[in-house]
């Protein structure tokens, strides 16, 4: 009577457990799923920064053809002015195209994380589903010594390592 009543607690226990881990995942997966759509807004702003990035080149290679065809005329200060003024554009040019290049990496970055925290959701999914299967083979097996068992351990482990980089990702 004494063990139906420990059984009966770590059928519960387990129960719990595998609500847990399946809000968890559902948790995840909406993540996931926010982490997809920003993956597809980066990619849609790399594009369009692509297109301005290369716009960008195409002004600062004028801008040099410019300089040089400015540095041989023969008004100085007509020359100068431009001169200058091509300076300060192929300068803006820089300055602005070392941005888009700093975008295109954080969003090669963003693609990556996405991608291990897609892996780690198809693990404690596997883990979750090893979990259930475990759990009705303990409803209809004999009784078992208590404690966790060896997937429940490793579950457990991959849940703690995910709520941990999910709480990193979105303190970013």
């Amino acid at each position: 009577m004494h063990l139906n009543k420990e059984l009966e607690k770590d059928r519960e226990s387990l129960r719990l457990e595998v609500y847990r881990l399946n809000s968890v995942s559902d948790d995840s997966k909406q993540q996931g799923s926010e982490l997809s759509e920003k993956l597809k807004l980066s990619g849609q702003e790399n594009a369009a920064m692509r297109a301005e990035l290369e716009e960008l080149r195409k002004r600062l290679e004028m801008a040099d053809l410019m300089l040089q065809q400015y540095s041989s005329q023969s008004d100085p200060s007509t020359a100068n002015q431009q001169v200058q003024m091509l300076l300060e554009e192929k300068q803006h040019l820089e300055a602005h195209t070392h941005q888009v290049k700093l975008v295109a990496e954080e969003r090669d970055s963003n693609i990556s994380r996405v991608g291990e925290l897609e892996s780690q959701v198809a693990e404690l999914k596997n883990a979750a589903e090893l979990l259930s299967r475990e759990q009705q083979a303990r409803d209809h097996a004999a009784p078992q010594p208590s404690g966790p068992s060896e997937s429940e351990l490793a579950l457990q482990e991959a849940l703690n390592s995910l709520h941990t980089e999910s709480e990193f990702s979105m303190r970013e």
